[in-house]
């Protein structure tokens, strides 16, 4: 950057007393880049500073030149500064750098109280590198005595907080320092040899004889400074010009017009200023432009809060200040260096470009001259905000894949969705399921198949692919469980009304059963009616036989033979009844064979599907049906043949009667023989009918529990089909996430 064309007020002291730094300083200052030297000069009022400092700027003419005055007012207000960039061949450095000439208000001015004069003096003191004490005449105890505010300085700085600081401390922070004397008229000699002006300087800092308080207090000036400036030397110059006149307008007169020894001086002073000029440091840190500008500010901010300026304190603010520009500088080289696309990107290229970004951040904070172990702290914060701002992109690039990704598997589905239109087969409803699954799975498959191709690279491909599969699985399973609930709702109500048939045919069966009660007990009634007539009867004719029994003797034979043949008769319906008996038992055996290969039928239809369990009711039903005429043929058998045994006890009774008639007269002598013969054929005949009646009892018995065991099946059969049709909707309604598996009954 170029010098400045006019010099700017830096540190300035407003009306209330207080300090205050000027913006377009702060500004300048900021703005030069690489390391910069300081020179300040400091001095009693009117004795010629800003002359001195133009003449080291190389500033001749009035208006390029810090502002002179030439009455007994001071000029300088503050602190004003001026810079130029340093010559090539003055400079050993490859890197710019910045000479900034500081001009300091005159000390002893009435216009400033001690305490401001020292604060000046002390704030020139901590920002120059090369520190330049302007006074005239000679040095001696009045001049030592000008620079008493040193006594001050400790006051007034301090290097660590808390502590008390010794001279040999504060001298680490201090600048060389060039004592010019002006005006000097005095012969360099001690004893008949001639010294250095550096020698001068020496003996007039050696301690004094005295004891009195000014002699006490001098020395202790002349051992501060001797403390303070380590690295000192002293210049002296004469008068420029012998003119009284001329002098006074010494600003306007060209150099060639000085006398020349002082123009061999201002040659020296510029050689011993820009031969040992260093860069401002502090804690053997160079400072930037900017670090000066922080720590000026921090000095100022603790004058005007009447606090002491601390050293450490400000040195840490300034390395606080200047890590959180690089940081900042550093963000602005990540910025532009990062191209972000506008759509979504596999990671890997993100994370290329953060990478490069990275990298350019990373070579700012390098370049910066960091003091201490400032470097890792803020290459650690920025390693933070990098990783932010990766984290960030990273999340805005995955929300724009996410999205990418569904609205590609959207389209992808869009034909898919409009083909999986589920309408149930009422015949087939489980095959068509199949088969549209079958589709579905074909179909999703090229689906995922499209969708790798088109997105693998990006990030949340498989989530996004997971996330989107679900929903679909899911509303395809709700949807599909809906049709197949519908679809065997409707065969629940084919079932509910096939239910309602077998139990009206039960009922039936039931009222078939009682009114065949009914009729055996009516049998039962008459048989006892006939027998009890039969005895009544038989005991009038045994009355009858006796009276007659004497006249019956000779139709023995005759009535013999008819016994005989009526006892063959007998013989062979007795056999034919047990015949008959024994086809009903091998009936009933039949039926009771064909009732359990029924309940086996049943029990193999609860494990069937759901068409051969139905086709397995019909036929059950037919065989009940079977049953049913089976059984009623053989109750219309039963009741034949107890009607075909009355007539032929009938007949037999009948015959007997009249054989007892014919033979009446005949059968005195075998009457107990007759009667014994009757009451056996009474006893037998009634056993008969009696083991008969039991008979059919049992067999009604045993088809009544039949018919109750096929109640009960048919309740839990009914009781089955109401769960599952509860459990099918409930899947339908409650539990979408379920297995295929589970919209088909078992």
């Amino acid at each position: 950057m170029a010098g400045l064309s006019e010099p700017l007020p830096f540190i300035t002291l407003t009306d209330d007393e207080t300090f205050e730094i000027s913006p377009e300083a702060a500004s300048y200052l900021s703005s030069l880049e690489g390391e910069i030297s300081i020179v300040a000069i400091a001095g009693l009022y009117r004795t010629g500073k800003s002359y001195l400092l133009n003449q080291l700027l190389g500033r001749t003419t009035e208006h390029t030149m810090f502002g002179v005055g030439g009455t007994v007012n001071a000029m300088t207000k503050g602190i004003w500064i001026w810079g130029q960039p340093m010559d090539a061949a003055t400079s050993s450095s490859s890197r710019p750098k910045t000479i900034i000439f500081m001009d300091t208000e005159g000390l002893g001015s009435s216009q400033r109280s001690q305490t401001q004069d020292t604060r000046i003096f002390a704030l020139a003191l901590l920002l120059s590198s090369f520190f330049i004490y302007n006074s005239r005449g000679v040095i001696d105890a009045n001049a030592i005595e000008d620079l008493s505010l040193v006594v001050n300085l400790t006051k007034y700085i301090q290097v660590s907080a808390g502590g008390a600081d010794s001279s040999t401390s504060l001298a680490d922070f201090f600048p060389s320092f060039l004592w010019v004397v002006r005006d000097f008229t005095l012969q360099l000699e001690e004893e008949g040899r001639a010294i250095t002006p550096r020698d001068y300087l020496e003996k007039a800092l050696k301690p004094q004889p005295g004891s009195s308080d000014d002699a006490l207090h001098k020395n202790q000036v002349r051992a501060l400074l001797a403390a303070f400036f380590p690295d000192r030397d002293c210049l002296t110059m004469v008068r420029p010009l012998n003119d009284e006149l001329l002098l006074r307008e010494l600003p306007k007169q060209p150099l060639e017009s000085l006398r020349p020894e002082f123009q061999a001086q201002l040659t020296t002073l510029h050689k011993k200023v820009f031969s040992t000029l260093k860069p401002k440091k502090l804690m053997a840190k160079a400072l930037s432009g900017a670090m000066l500008v922080t720590l000026a500010r921090n000095y100022v901010d603790a004058f005007n809060s009447g606090a002491t300026p601390v050293i450490s304190s400000a040195w840490d603010r300034v390395v606080a200040a200047q890590s959180e520009q690089a940081l900042e500088s550093a963000k602005a080289a990540f910025t532009d260096a990062l191209a972000l696309p506008s759509d979504a990107v596999p990671e890997a290229t993100l994370v290329s470009s953060f990478q490069v970004a990275q990298e350019a951040a990373q070579n700012v904070l390098r370049a910066q001259d960091f003091a201490g172990d400032a470097f890792a702290s803020v290459l650690h914060t920025l390693g933070d905000w990098l990783d932010a701002q990766l984290g960030g992109a990273l999340e805005v690039n995955m929300k724009r894949a996410t999205a990418h990704q569904r609205r590609l598997l959207d389209e992808l589905y869009a034909p898919i969705s409009a083909k999986a239109q589920v309408t149930m087969d009422r015949e087939s409803p489980v095959a068509m399921l199949h088969e549209t699954l079958k589709n579905y799975k074909i179909a999703m498959a090229g689906l995922v198949e499209a969708y790798d191709v088109a997105t693998s690279a990006l990030p949340l491909h498989a989530y996004v692919l997971t996330g989107f599969l679900a929903d679909k699985a899911m509303d395809s399973i709700v949807e599909w469980g809906t049709a197949v609930t519908m679809s065997f709702r409707a065969k629940d109500t084919a079932a509910q009304k096939a239910l309602g048939s077998i139990k009206q045919k039960v009922s039936m069966l039931e009222s078939k059963a009682q009114a065949a009660q009914d009729m055996l007990a009516q049998q039962r009634e008459t048989f006892e009616r006939a027998l009890f007539g039969i005895s009544e009867r038989m005991a009038d004719e045994k009355m009858a036989l006796t009276a007659e029994i004497d006249h019956k003797t000779a139709e023995i034979a005759r009535t013999a033979m008819q016994i005989e043949r009526i006892g063959a008769l007998h013989a062979e319906a007795h056999d034919r009844l047990l015949d008959e008996l024994a086809r009903a038992k091998a009936e009933c055996a039949d039926a009771d064979d064909a009732l359990e290969a029924a309940r086996q039928e049943q029990l193999s239809l609860l494990a069937d599907s759901t068409n051969q369990r139905l086709e397995q009711e019909r036929m059950k039903n037919a065989k009940e049906a079977t049953l049913l005429a089976a059984h009623q043929e053989l109750l219309h058998k039963t009741i034949a043949l107890e009607r075909e045994l009355g007539d032929q006890q009938a007949e037999q009774m009948l015959a007997t009667f009249k054989a007892e008639q014919a033979v009446n007269e005949k059968l005195l002598t075998l009457r107990h023989e007759c009667e014994d013969q009757a009451q056996e054929l009474k006893t037998r005949t009634i056993t008969e009918i009696r083991a008969v009646k039991a008979k059919h009892e049992g067999e009604l018995k045993s088809l009544q529990l039949d018919l109750n065991e096929r109640q009960a099946v048919l309740s839990a059969l009914q009781e089955r089909l109401e769960a599952k049709r509860r459990m099918n909707l409930q899947a339908a309604t409650k539990t979408p996430g379920g297995r295929k598996e589970d919209c088909v009954l078992q």
